[in-house]
């Protein structure tokens, strides 16, 4: 697989936003994601020049950072957008990772809820590719990338909450799941990252193209005014 965080520096690289438009929560997001898939690439070097268990844990706890990051700034991309895309209630509590319940004096009050990761990742996913409208980048739930996720998930789990020194050790199998899942997931996510930015860089040249005719048209405007007959006024 190509570095994940070169391809996410190509694809950036690739908008057509204007230098003034820099620093947008896109290419902010686009950022963080950079620096956080370099350290999963970095994550693989290690394994390479030492498959330690010590590694190993690096790797999974690195990787599953990586997914964290990738699902905080789609959740932030998607509120910013709640207003034009007209989220119903609901879901933009779950974006906001809360519910409501009632304090003693009957009033509502706003609670903080989570979900489980591979829930919000499913959740989050399919608010993200919907305007796309593309069936090639819907997560198959029976598909077995799928399944590898969430056998991965609870490998992370383990280590973060271990009970017992063995947690701790992560088998050649489970590390081959892992990889392959993390793997399946970033070339997913920049997959539809790269049409994202297509279909935003279609509507920003049409807007630019629109700007410039409308400029045109003042221009014209203008020039027949200043040659209108009578305009000009003669010597006193």
């Amino acid at each position: 697989m190509r570095a994940a965080a070169e391809r996410v520096i190509v694809m950036r690289s690739g908008s057509t936003l204007s230098d003034t438009q820099a620093g947008t929560q896109e290419e902010r997001d686009l950022d963080v994601v950079a620096e956080l898939f370099g350290d999963v690439d970095a994550g693989e070097d290690a394994l390479r020049q030492s498959n330690s268990q010590y590694n190993r844990r690096n790797y999974v706890r690195t990787a599953f950072a990586a997914v964290e990051g990738v699902l905080s700034s789609l959740r932030e991309g998607l509120l910013a957008g709640a207003s034009r895309r007209k989220f119903d209630a609901g879901t933009i509590c779950v974006l906001q990772e809360r519910s409501y319940g009632l304090d003693n004096k009957g009033l509502p009050v706003p609670t903080a809820r989570f979900h489980r990761l591979e829930d919000t990742l499913l959740f989050l996913w399919k608010l993200y590719v919907k305007p796309l409208k593309t069936r090639a980048l819907a997560i198959d739930t029976a598909a077995r990338n799928w399944n590898q996720l969430k056998s991965a998930v609870q490998v992370r789990h383990r280590l973060t909450h271990p009970k017992v020194a063995t947690d701790l050790t992560v088998s050649d199998a489970e590390m081959k799941t892992v990889i392959s899942s993390i793997d399946w997931f970033i070339d997913l996510f920049l997959e539809a990252s790269g049409v994202h930015t297509k279909r935003l860089n279609k509507r920003t040249d049409a807007l630019r193209r629109r700007v410039k005719a409308r400029e045109e048209d003042l221009l014209r405007l203008y020039r027949s005014l200043l040659v209108r007959p009578g305009s000009a006024k003669g010597p006193a």
